[in-house]
């Protein structure tokens, strides 16, 4: 809901791969083949992404590395 097609926080939204690869005020959402350099992959494993519960659990935090570091593909 901070991230969707009708509200943007931080000018970033999530719903497609090029607004992800777009990203917003700070860059970036993701950087493909690199988790390291990823922003959001950062923000939700120091679980300051989302602010709110329910947080993502282990498992997609590690769903969301692995695509990173194979590419990020659609």
């Amino acid at each position: 809901r901070c991230h969707g097609d009708k509200e943007q926080e931080s000018r970033l939204e999530l719903t497609s791969l090029r607004a992800v690869l777009t990203g917003g005020d700070s860059g970036p959402a993701i950087v493909p083949f690199a988790p390291t350099a990823s922003l959001l992959l950062e923000l939700v494993t120091d679980a300051k992404m989302p602010p709110q519960e329910p947080r993502l659990t282990r498992r997609q935090i590690d769903l969301l590395r692995r695509w990173i570091v194979g590419g990020a593909k659609d």
